[in-house]
């Protein structure tokens, strides 16, 4: 396969710039250095599309589309990026080249897709012919025909079932290794199946594409009860929505998206005529998640399980889905239920009704708040009255702001004006400066990456800061994409073109929107220094802390299902324990 040539692709970039081709698609005002519009990719009233002429580079803070001039044209005239090349090539009167260019990555991304298909017909043949699996999915209330439209499998309980399944096709124990589908041995000289003896779930992304699997033990007495595929270079699960592939028509059609915790509520829920429905993989949801989302809609109902876990995880979800700026309401089940177990017992038509009646971010937490404080004290007044101005403080609409206000007051009994008083406080602590930044709390991961990736695009004393205090591969998801490009044209330019960063990543939309919105929601008032220095350390120990925290929840899973086996592994205790230091340094 060729590619187009870097020289080419600066060329046609630098021929034909943002603003003039914008603007002959939409009416562009002067805005400071910016320009603005109404965005063209989704309805609204207040123009939120922002047209940077210095970066060529646009971004839309209502639907989070953004990128450079290629990304424009594929979003607008809906084309690949090589056509949304050629397009603007032929418009400016230059003719294209094209050169050959590694396909190393996309021939492993392609194997590895292979390898995951092959792995879902042989588990789901399994399913099949294994009678107890069958009867297990049965008791669930899981009908044939989920079976079927989920592709639901079975990994038998001989520990290298798949392994010889699959090699008997062709595929090699490297390449079933990179796939999380095997694993490796203390020894080193055997590899054995990762899933065993589990109801298996495939993972697809958009595409329809399997990517990775999920299992779930039939005996609940074995521990982990859920068991995920490792992170590959094909998946990461904070960027993947199982049922995303098969709900996103009717997310669209019906523009709202619920959202559940588990494989199994998904597919009863499914069952039950609700089909606009996703859930995170065992993770919490993140803002690639919500990002990925708001591609289809801007409306999103929680679903969480009734215990006191789910409820945190719902109240961590919402923070994250007020500051996207996404539409969100919570359902509330009644004690000691999760959607699986409601609609076995009450019905999805009854479900059907808590989804459509479910409390606004205010109702849910003020109810969630009032069964855990004492409402009519003055404690229980307080307590409430701060969490809820904290929420209140994530919405930029203000007219929502203020009916919120209004109910606050009325509910708890407290005065309106002191309430706008002490939101006014919490609002001046918010603010787009770097000065405020913080890489601690909820979000920070993202956030930390985030400052690096720019002030790396900034300074290259910066980029080198960083590469001295850690690794490329301690980034996650698509900000180690974005990084490792960063990287490579590092190489060669010693200051790297924002839209030449986005046209490198060629197809990739989401790195466009992700790069588009680090460089253009950030303050540009200069920094000392020594200051941007002490915040590479900040967000590099953030990093570091997310790394470490990932590696003990994996290790935990794994020394968990070893006991499970009767087996004591000295080397991942001794690992678990290096680590468990590590996290407890400060």
């Amino acid at each position: 396969m060729a590619f187009i040539s870097e020289r080419i692709l600066e060329e046609v970039r630098e021929a034909n710039d943002i603003v003039e081709v914008i603007s002959s698609h939409l009416p562009l005002k002067k805005s400071g250095k910016n320009y603005k519009s109404l965005c063209p990719f989704h309805s609204e009233k207040t123009a939120s599309f922002i047209v940077n002429p210095e970066k060529q580079i646009f971004h839309c803070f209502g639907c989070s589309a953004g990128g450079n001039i290629f990304t424009f044209v594929m979003k607008m005239e809906n084309l690949t990026f090589p056509e949304s090349v050629t397009f603007l090539a032929e418009k400016a009167g230059i003719k294209l080249e094209w050169e050959k260019g590694s396909e190393e990555k996309k021939n492993l991304r392609r194997e590895l897709i292979r390898v995951n298909n092959a792995a879902v017909t042989y588990f789901h043949h399994n399913l099949t012919r294994t009678k107890r699996a069958i009867e297990y999915l049965a008791r669930r209330g899981i009908t044939e025909s989920s079976i079927k439209r989920f592709k639901l499998g079975y990994a038998q309980k001989a520990p290298d079932a798949l392994k010889k399944g699959l090699k008997v096709q062709g595929f090699s124990e490297e390449l079933l290794l990179k796939a999380g589908l095997l694993r490796l041995s203390e020894e080193k000289d055997f590899y054995y199946d990762y899933f065993r003896d589990r109801i298996i779930f495939p993972i697809q992304n958009t595409a329809g594409e399997c990517l990775a699997f999920g299992g779930r033990v039939l005996d609940e007495s074995v521990m982990p009860k859920y068991l995920n595929s490792p992170e590959s270079p094909i998946y990461h699960k904070g960027r993947v929505l199982y049922g995303l592939s098969l709900a996103k028509e009717t997310i669209s059609k019906k523009k709202r998206a619920i959202i559940v915790e588990g494989y199994l509520d998904l597919i009863k829920t499914s069952q039950g005529g609700i089909e606009n429905i996703v859930a995170p993989l065992g993770t919490a949801l993140t803002i690639e998640h919500i990002r990925l989302l708001k591609r289809y809609t801007e409306n999103v109902v929680l679903s969480p399980d009734s215990d006191e876990a789910g409820h945190i995880s719902a109240c961590r979800s919402l923070e994250l889905l007020l500051e996207e700026g996404l539409r969100t309401k919570v359902v509330f089940l009644p004690e000691g239920y999760d959607p699986d177990r409601y609609i076995t017992e009450k019905g999805a038509e009854n479900f059907q009704t808590l989804i459509d009646k479910a409390p606004d971010p205010f109702d849910y937490k003020m109810r969630l708040l009032s069964l855990k404080v004492d409402a009519t004290s003055i404690e229980g007044k307080l307590i409430i009255a701060e969490e809820l101005l904290a929420l209140v403080a994530k919405l930029d609409n203000t007219i929502e702001r203020s009916e919120y206000l209004k109910r606050l007051a009325e509910r708890m009994n407290l005065d309106e004006e002191d309430l706008k008083s002490e939101l006014k406080k919490i609002l001046a602590g918010r603010t787009h400066s770097l000065k405020s930044l913080t890489v601690e709390g909820r979000g920070s991961l993202v956030r930390a990456q985030e400052i690096l990736i720019r002030f790396s695009l900034e300074k290259r004393e910066a980029l080198e800061k960083t590469l001295s205090l850690i690794s490329p591969t301690d980034f996650t998801g698509i900000y180690q994409k974005i990084f490792d490009k960063i990287l490579w044209l590092s190489r060669k330019d010693e200051k790297i073109a924002p839209s030449e960063l986005i046209s490198s990543l060629g197809d990739d939309l989401e790195a466009g929107e992700v790069i588009s919105s680090i460089l253009l929601e950030s303050a540009t008032e200069p920094m000392a220094e020594g200051m941007k220095e002490k915040m590479i350390e900040d967000c590099v120990r953030r990093i570091r802390k997310e790394r470490i925290e990932k590696r003990l929840e994996s290790l935990k899973d794994l020394i968990k299902e070893a006991e499970s086996r009767g087996e004591l592994d000295a080397r991942l205790l001794a690992e678990y324990q290096h680590f468990s230091k590590l996290k407890n340094r400060k």
